[in-house]
């Protein structure tokens, strides 16, 4: 979000307060036909200008719409999608952050000794993401019914491959409260190098993405005094 802020503030004062000021001289001399980048975001500035309150207003309440939507349980359930299906933020991060948090869940309830149907229920019930919710329930389900542990949380398509690998022998060993150790701690470590890792890309994109919109401008702004310079010449 900030990311998206900072490029839309630095937006909005090069194309309706700096890239007017550098055109103006060049709209009175008829002898300059003004580019299409040039035209376009003058269009684009002007738009801006005009319409500024409208577009505050559709803006507030755009993000107020989706406030309200979030409180909504159709809107829970898509936010707590988005956060697990999502592309690198969802599949890879927000995956390894839930697969942590559950593990020393789970991991804590089975070394105090509860039952693993029980410590699955309240794992389902303490868990804030819709789908987590829901496969912890199912898999406590499926446990009663005779089933393995590890089947029913595969099936869900939901948590890393080495999560389950990691269950599966736990499972079949015996020594599932020190597997759920080494999963909740292999994972924490993960997650901890991926959020400094995005952190950084973070910044990068900024940084891109902001040189990228000066570039434009300042190409829009400077291909109009190049063209002159090629007519005085």
């Amino acid at each position: 979000m900030l990311t998206v802020f900072v490029v839309l503030v630095v937006l909005v004062v090069l194309v309706v307060f700096v890239f007017p000021n550098i055109l103006e001289p060049l709209k009175a001399n008829p002898r300059i036909i003004l580019p299409p980048l040039t035209l376009a975001v003058d269009a684009i500035g002007e738009f801006a200008l005009r319409h500024w309150h409208r577009l505050l207003f559709g803006g507030i309440l755009l993000i107020a719409s989706l406030l309200l939507f979030r409180k909504t349980r159709p809107g829970k359930v898509i936010e707590d999608f988005l956060k697990l299906k999502t592309p690198l933020l969802g599949t890879y991060l927000g995956a390894r952050i839930i697969t942590a948090r559950v593990a020393a869940m789970f991991s804590t309830l089975v070394h105090c000794g509860i039952p693993i149907i029980p410590a699955l229920r309240i794992v389902s019930q303490t868990q804030p993401n819709y789908f987590i919710s829901a496969s912890f329930r199912d898999t406590a389900k499926v446990v009663e019914e005779g089933g393995n542990l590890v089947k029913p949380l595969e099936d869900c398509g939901l948590y890393p491959q080495m999560m389950i690998d990691m269950l599966a022998i736990g499972e079949e060993s015996g020594t599932l409260d020190t597997v759920l150790d080494k999963i909740a701690q292999a994972f924490t470590e993960e997650v901890d190098s991926a959020i400094e890792i995005f952190t950084q890309l973070q910044e990068a994109f900024m940084i891109l993405t902001i040189g990228g919109v000066v570039l434009v401008v300042a190409l829009a702004a400077y291909l109009p005094y190049f063209q002159l310079w090629q007519i005085s010449n």
